[in-house]
């Protein structure tokens, strides 16, 4: 921290920066700055950030300061903030980082082993139900901010099971107990992770206009977290695909393209589920079927593609080994078996229908709902 502090300090006097005006422009006194800059104190995560957009411009700089920051923090509530900033960040390996580095701070652990399953997630390590058991399995604390998160961990474990309906309740508490978190900064954040999902709970659930409202606050919110706005791009994205197929490509691709600023973005979950879910426009609607990445995208994607526009006997072997992996299809899955077995068209297109119908995905059954109308007509 010492390195780091004098580094700033370095960067005031070099460039003849007044100390007066940078505590103004960050909200805290000349005195708070001075003694955080010469370590007479901690500086507040919050503060700190904030002087770090003053001073430099490059976002990359910007990261790697806040992120030097993060792993040097010694308070309790730094560290809190901390974890909730990687959290909404996708700065996931300073998040690994900062979980093994206070797992043992007694004050901390019932905050620390909420953020570890979190981070399961993150890192592929537990997804869907068997996250969902690890939830139930925490003796979670009645504190408004450990409560917080385990609902949005519910949430997501939801979303990963495709079991959308269920995602409502939890997203309903996880409102209700925002406003009973105290540190602005912890709300702040764990606010916009709340919407990253809400957004999605609206769009499922074919509340559309809704769902855009809620993406466009996160898109127009200061904080700067690009994860969470590419996700709010992509939904938006996602909102148009069935009135403006071209709105919905320009809008996943600006996503895509907010992906960049993440550290390691091509390796994120979110990079392959854009790049997918993009794919999926391509491949449905039939155009520019050149520009898909069929290294960056789901098997059951390429499948789709096979069963449409190239070998059906390969999407039917790909389709097979996924069912065997996981003992059943999802409702798209089972969307795309209808153009590799198009002698089963009918029986596949209502499987499919079906299981969209019991997951409480009402914007996506019309997918399936399209393609019967057009059985119907030819």
């Amino acid at each position: 921290m010492k390195k780091l502090m004098s580094e700033v300090l370095g960067t005031i006097n070099s460039n003849n920066l007044s100390m007066r005006k940078l505590a103004m422009e960050i909200d805290i006194s000349r005195t708070t700055l001075w003694n955080g800059l010469h370590m007479n104190h901690e500086m507040k995560l919050e503060a700190f950030i904030k002087l770090m957009k003053k001073m430099y411009t490059h976002p990359k700089e910007i990261r790697m300061k806040v992120k030097t920051f993060i792993m040097k923090c010694t308070n309790d509530l730094n560290i809190r903030k901390a974890l909730c900033y990687c959290q909404a960040s996708g700065e996931y390996d300073i998040l690994h980082f900062l979980v093994r580095k206070h797992k043992e701070n007694d004050d901390l652990k019932k905050y620390i082993v909420i953020y570890e399953l979190f981070n399961k997630r993150n890192q592929n390590e537990a997804r869907g139900r068997s996250l969902e058991n690890m939830v139930y399995d925490l003796n979670v604390s009645k504190d408004a901010e450990c409560k917080t998160l385990i609902e949005m961990l519910l949430t997501i474990c939801m979303y990963d099971s495709a079991n959308y309906s269920a995602m409502i309740p939890h997203a309903n508490k996880t409102k209700g107990l925002l406003s009973k978190i105290k540190n602005s900064l912890v709300h702040d954040y764990l606010q916009m992770h709340y919407y990253e999902r809400l957004a999605y709970v609206e769009l499922l659930n074919s509340n559309v206009e809704q769902s855009r409202i809620v993406c466009n606050k996160i898109l127009q919110s200061d904080l700067d977290l690009q994860f969470i706005k590419a996700t709010a791009l992509c939904c938006l994205g996602e909102s148009y695909i069935f009135t403006d197929v071209l709105k919905a490509e320009e809008y996943i691709l600006k996503a895509i393209d907010c992906l960049k600023d993440v550290p390691s973005f091509q390796q994120t979950r979110k990079y392959k589920s854009f790049k997918t879910t993009l794919a999926f426009i391509y491949i449905e609607f039939g155009f520019n079927l050149d520009k898909i990445d069929f290294s960056c995208i789901e098997q059951a994607d390429i499948a789709f593609y096979e069963a449409k526009y190239g070998d059906r006997e390969v999407a039917k072997r790909i389709l097979e080994n996924i069912e065997n992996d996981n003992d059943k299809l999802t409702p798209f899955q089972l969307y795309y078996l209808s153009y590799a077995y198009p002698e089963k068209n009918k029986e596949y297109l209502n499987k499919s229908l079906e299981e969209f119908a019991k997951n409480g995905n009402i914007f996506y059954i019309k997918v399936v709902q399209t393609a019967m109308m057009k059985e119907m007509v030819s």
